[in-house]
């Protein structure tokens, strides 16, 4: 589990894609879902 930087439209939409072909709205600071300093491991 872990704090996702994108929301789960803006998933949806880019899910398949290769990360170069991926163009997000607005301006991101990190390319991945889950930053690993955010996930949990229980």
């Amino acid at each position: 589990k872990g704090q996702c930087t994108y929301s789960a439209e803006e998933l949806r939409d880019v899910k398949g894609m290769q990360s170069q072909d991926i163009q997000v709205r607005g301006e991101r600071h990190s390319y991945e879902v889950i930053h690993r300093d955010h996930w949990v491991s229980l």
